[in-house]
């Protein structure tokens, strides 16, 4: 029999929806009950102590550099990842039901760990890094300004003012249903609105979605 940790989709109203997602620590893989609560402890992992909070699916974590899989989020605290430049694992976000992966740099779609292969266009040192799973029903946005997309690849395009060399960068986010700054948790309910505001949890004082 099927625990619920197993199961990815149920059926309301005769539609299937996915589950909602869990919030995790990028770096620790700490697990928080909302995206705010991310604000609070340290974390020994990453660089200036403090939680990256992400929204993942229960059972489906993955290095956002390597793509290596982890059965437990926990996981990403040990081990040697091979493309960061601390070779430390970093989660990647994600709905956890596609099979295929969205590099968060140039938008092209990745089966599995093949993240570590190939070459990016737009990545730093031309690697492709995980901006979360692709299905039928996913949205994209700009990680920077919350500019949204109709498809991935658009993110090579355009001008973002947000970032600072002005250049989009995918987020992990899934919908519209489901937006936070990923420093200090706070919700929006259009992505755009993360360009507005002041976060007392980032170096530059600026909402940032995961």
């Amino acid at each position: 029999m099927l625990t619920k940790s197993f199961i990815t989709i149920v059926l309301t109203a005769g539609v299937l929806l996915p589950l909602a997602a869990d919030y995790y620590c990028k770096y620790c893989g700490d697990k928080f009950s909302n995206p705010d609560a991310g604000r609070y402890g340290l974390c020994l992992h990453s660089g200036n102590k403090k939680h990256t909070v992400i929204s993942c699916q229960r059972g489906h974590f993955a290095c956002e550099q390597c793509g290596d899989r982890f059965s437990d989020p926990t996981a990403v605290r040990y081990g040697h990842c091979l493309r960061s430049s601390n070779h430390k694992h970093t989660l990647s976000g994600g709905s956890g039901s596609g099979t295929r992966y969205v590099c968060r740099f140039c938008g092209d779609e990745i089966p599995d760990s093949s993240v570590r292969f190939g070459y990016c266009l737009r990545g730093p040192g031309s690697k492709h890094m995980l901006a979360g799973e692709v299905t039928r029903s996913r949205q994209y946005f700009c990680m920077f300004c919350g500019e949204e997309f109709s498809n991935p690849s658009s993110v090579r395009y355009g001008v973002c003012l947000g970032s600072q060399d002005k250049k989009h960068v995918l987020s992990s986010c899934v919908s519209r249903s489901n937006l936070f700054c990923r420093f200090c948790g706070e919700r929006f309910s259009n992505p755009t609105a993360v360009r507005f505001g002041i976060c007392l949890h980032s170096k530059d004082k600026k909402h940032q979605l995961p």
